[in-house]
Protein backbone atom coordinates (compact mmCIF):
# COMPACT_ATOMS: atom_id res chain seq x y z
CA UNK A 1 0.00 0.00 0.00
CA UNK A 2 1.08 3.36 -0.55
CA UNK A 3 1.70 6.52 1.86
CA UNK A 4 -2.36 7.76 0.73
CA UNK A 5 -3.90 4.58 1.11
CA UNK A 6 -2.46 4.31 4.38
CA UNK A 7 -3.42 7.69 5.43
CA UNK A 8 -6.81 6.89 4.43
CA UNK A 9 -6.45 3.38 6.46
CA UNK A 10 -5.39 5.06 9.48
CA UNK A 11 -8.15 7.76 9.45
CA UNK A 12 -10.98 4.70 8.93
CA UNK A 13 -9.74 3.27 11.78
CA UNK A 14 -9.08 6.38 14.41
CA UNK A 15 -13.47 6.85 13.05
CA UNK A 16 -14.11 2.79 13.88
CA UNK A 17 -11.87 3.08 17.17
CA UNK A 18 -13.79 6.00 18.35
CA UNK A 19 -17.66 4.82 17.21
CA UNK A 20 -16.40 1.49 18.83
CA UNK A 21 -15.19 3.10 22.26
CA UNK A 22 -18.24 5.42 22.34
CA UNK A 23 -20.75 3.18 21.34
CA UNK A 24 -19.24 0.82 24.19
CA UNK A 25 -19.63 3.13 26.86
CA UNK A 26 -23.23 4.04 26.90
CA UNK A 27 -24.64 -0.01 27.47
CA UNK A 28 -21.48 -0.07 30.32
CA UNK A 29 -23.21 2.62 31.77
CA UNK A 30 -26.91 1.92 31.47
CA UNK A 31 -26.64 -1.69 31.07
CA UNK A 32 -29.26 -3.95 33.23
CA UNK A 33 -28.27 -7.61 32.03
CA UNK A 34 -25.15 -9.98 32.75
CA UNK A 35 -25.38 -10.17 28.67
CA UNK A 36 -25.45 -6.37 28.06
CA UNK A 37 -21.82 -6.14 30.31
CA UNK A 38 -20.10 -8.91 28.34
CA UNK A 39 -21.72 -7.06 24.64
CA UNK A 40 -20.38 -3.73 26.03
CA UNK A 41 -17.09 -5.43 26.73
CA UNK A 42 -16.70 -7.28 23.21
CA UNK A 43 -17.30 -3.91 21.77
CA UNK A 44 -15.15 -1.90 23.65
CA UNK A 45 -11.99 -4.56 23.24
CA UNK A 46 -12.75 -4.64 19.73
CA UNK A 47 -12.02 -0.66 19.67
CA UNK A 48 -8.54 -1.48 21.64
CA UNK A 49 -8.09 -4.30 18.58
CA UNK A 50 -8.52 -1.21 16.05
CA UNK A 51 -5.88 0.97 17.96
CA UNK A 52 -3.44 -2.41 17.41
CA UNK A 53 -4.25 -2.34 14.27
CA UNK A 54 -3.07 1.46 13.98
CA UNK A 55 0.20 1.31 15.30
CA UNK A 56 0.63 -1.53 12.07
CA UNK A 57 -0.44 0.95 10.29
CA UNK A 58 1.56 4.30 11.46
CA UNK A 59 4.69 2.34 11.30
CA UNK A 60 3.94 0.93 8.03
CA UNK A 61 3.63 4.66 6.82
CA UNK A 62 6.74 5.98 8.68
CA UNK A 63 8.59 3.25 6.60
CA UNK A 64 7.30 5.83 3.89
CA UNK A 65 8.75 8.66 5.22
CA UNK A 66 8.98 10.29 8.96
CA UNK A 67 7.01 13.53 7.48
CA UNK A 68 3.90 10.89 6.67
CA UNK A 69 3.66 9.56 10.21
CA UNK A 70 5.50 12.34 12.75
CA UNK A 71 2.11 13.70 13.87
CA UNK A 72 0.87 10.55 14.42
CA UNK A 73 3.85 8.69 16.18
CA UNK A 74 4.67 11.68 17.99
CA UNK A 75 0.93 12.70 19.48
CA UNK A 76 -1.79 11.11 17.94
CA UNK A 77 -0.78 7.16 18.39
CA UNK A 78 0.45 8.03 22.10
CA UNK A 79 -3.25 9.00 22.78
CA UNK A 80 -4.71 6.42 21.51
CA UNK A 81 -2.25 3.45 22.64
CA UNK A 82 -2.77 5.50 26.58
CA UNK A 83 -6.56 5.98 26.13
CA UNK A 84 -7.00 2.48 25.19
CA UNK A 85 -4.73 1.21 28.10
CA UNK A 86 -7.34 3.20 30.58
CA UNK A 87 -9.80 1.45 28.88
CA UNK A 88 -9.06 -2.21 28.69
CA UNK A 89 -8.33 -3.58 32.35
CA UNK A 90 -12.05 -1.88 34.17
CA UNK A 91 -13.92 -3.43 30.79
CA UNK A 92 -11.91 -6.82 31.19
CA UNK A 93 -13.01 -6.64 34.97
CA UNK A 94 -16.79 -5.98 34.04
CA UNK A 95 -16.48 -8.77 31.42
CA UNK A 96 -15.25 -11.38 33.83
CA UNK A 97 -16.60 -10.56 37.18
CA UNK A 98 -19.96 -9.87 38.98
CA UNK A 99 -22.15 -7.11 38.52
CA UNK A 100 -21.43 -3.38 40.14
CA UNK A 101 -22.31 -0.54 39.91
CA UNK A 102 -19.07 1.11 40.15
CA UNK A 103 -17.36 -1.53 37.97
CA UNK A 104 -19.83 -0.50 35.46
CA UNK A 105 -19.20 3.15 35.78
CA UNK A 106 -15.48 2.44 36.03
CA UNK A 107 -15.26 0.76 32.73
CA UNK A 108 -17.51 3.37 30.93
CA UNK A 109 -15.59 6.19 32.21
CA UNK A 110 -12.34 4.10 30.65
CA UNK A 111 -13.81 3.62 27.53
CA UNK A 112 -15.38 7.43 27.08
CA UNK A 113 -11.69 8.07 27.49
CA UNK A 114 -10.02 6.25 25.08
CA UNK A 115 -13.20 7.48 22.87
CA UNK A 116 -11.36 10.88 23.58
CA UNK A 117 -8.15 9.57 23.03
CA UNK A 118 -9.38 7.87 19.77
CA UNK A 119 -11.39 11.61 18.72
CA UNK A 120 -8.27 13.42 19.30
CA UNK A 121 -6.49 11.75 15.75
CA UNK A 122 -8.72 13.23 13.96
CA UNK A 123 -8.08 16.81 15.15
CA UNK A 124 -3.76 15.98 14.69
CA UNK A 125 -4.39 14.50 11.78
CA UNK A 126 -6.34 17.94 10.21
CA UNK A 127 -5.25 20.60 12.76
CA UNK A 128 -1.81 20.07 13.59
CA UNK A 129 -0.25 17.85 10.64
CA UNK A 130 3.35 18.60 9.38
CA UNK A 131 5.86 19.06 11.28
CA UNK A 132 4.37 18.76 15.03
CA UNK A 133 4.04 22.10 16.85
CA UNK A 134 4.05 22.43 20.54
CA UNK A 135 1.18 24.23 21.02
CA UNK A 136 -1.67 22.45 19.29
CA UNK A 137 0.41 19.22 20.71
CA UNK A 138 -0.37 20.58 24.36
CA UNK A 139 -3.62 22.08 23.43
CA UNK A 140 -4.54 18.55 22.27
CA UNK A 141 -3.00 16.56 25.18
CA UNK A 142 -4.19 18.84 27.99
CA UNK A 143 -8.24 18.93 26.13
CA UNK A 144 -8.23 15.18 26.43
CA UNK A 145 -6.88 15.01 30.45
CA UNK A 146 -9.44 17.66 31.42
CA UNK A 147 -12.08 15.96 29.35
CA UNK A 148 -11.20 12.57 30.55
CA UNK A 149 -10.93 14.08 34.32
CA UNK A 150 -14.47 15.54 34.08
CA UNK A 151 -15.58 12.39 33.07
CA UNK A 152 -13.89 10.33 35.70
CA UNK A 153 -15.35 12.96 38.09
CA UNK A 154 -18.72 12.80 37.31
CA UNK A 155 -18.78 8.56 37.26
CA UNK A 156 -17.08 7.40 39.52
CA UNK A 157 -15.84 10.67 41.87
CA UNK A 158 -17.45 11.56 45.21
CA UNK A 159 -19.26 14.30 45.48
CA UNK A 160 -17.68 16.53 47.97
CA UNK A 161 -15.31 19.60 48.07
CA UNK A 162 -12.14 17.89 46.69
CA UNK A 163 -14.29 16.49 43.82
CA UNK A 164 -15.26 19.83 42.93
CA UNK A 165 -11.88 21.60 43.12
CA UNK A 166 -10.70 18.46 40.81
CA UNK A 167 -13.31 19.35 38.63
CA UNK A 168 -12.66 23.25 38.22
CA UNK A 169 -9.08 22.31 37.20
CA UNK A 170 -9.91 19.87 34.20
CA UNK A 171 -12.66 22.83 33.31
CA UNK A 172 -8.98 24.75 33.33
CA UNK A 173 -6.95 22.61 31.26
CA UNK A 174 -9.93 22.02 28.82
CA UNK A 175 -10.64 26.07 28.48
CA UNK A 176 -7.98 27.74 29.36
CA UNK A 177 -5.35 26.03 26.30
CA UNK A 178 -8.18 26.75 23.78
CA UNK A 179 -8.27 29.98 24.35
CA UNK A 180 -4.33 30.41 24.41
CA UNK A 181 -4.54 28.42 20.86
CA UNK A 182 -7.11 30.77 19.60
CA UNK A 183 -5.46 33.99 20.42
CA UNK A 184 -2.45 32.64 18.90
CA UNK A 185 -3.94 31.80 15.53
CA UNK A 186 -5.29 35.13 15.66
CA UNK A 187 -1.86 36.62 16.28
CA UNK A 188 -0.39 34.59 13.93
CA UNK A 189 -3.11 34.14 10.89
CA UNK A 190 -5.69 36.81 10.75
CA UNK A 191 -4.06 39.67 12.71
CA UNK A 192 -1.53 40.23 9.96
CA UNK A 193 -4.03 40.44 7.40
CA UNK A 194 -6.73 42.61 9.71
CA UNK A 195 -3.68 44.82 10.12
CA UNK A 196 -3.01 44.68 6.76
CA UNK A 197 -6.49 45.18 5.50
CA UNK A 198 -6.89 48.48 7.85
CA UNK A 199 -3.32 49.68 6.79
CA UNK A 200 -4.10 49.22 3.02
CA UNK A 201 -7.26 51.27 3.32
CA UNK A 202 -5.56 54.51 5.51
CA UNK A 203 -3.25 54.66 2.57
CA UNK A 204 -6.14 54.49 -0.10
CA UNK A 205 -8.10 57.20 1.65
CA UNK A 206 -4.80 59.14 2.31
CA UNK A 207 -3.86 59.26 -1.64
CA UNK A 208 -7.48 59.97 -2.16
CA UNK A 209 -7.33 63.01 -0.54
CA UNK A 210 -3.78 64.10 -1.51
CA UNK A 211 -5.02 63.72 -5.03
CA UNK A 212 -5.55 67.40 -6.63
Amino acid sequence: MNAQQLTALDLTLIVAATVLFFGAAVPALSSRSRAADIASSAVGLAGATMVLARVAVVVALAGDGWWFAADRLLLALPLAVLGAGVAVPPVVRLARGPRDERGRRRAAAGLFTAGYGQAAGLLVAFVVGYPVEVVPAAVIWLLVAGVSGLTWIGLIGPADRRARGLAAACVVLVVVPVLAAAGLAFYRHLQPVVVGAAGGGHHVAAGAAAAP
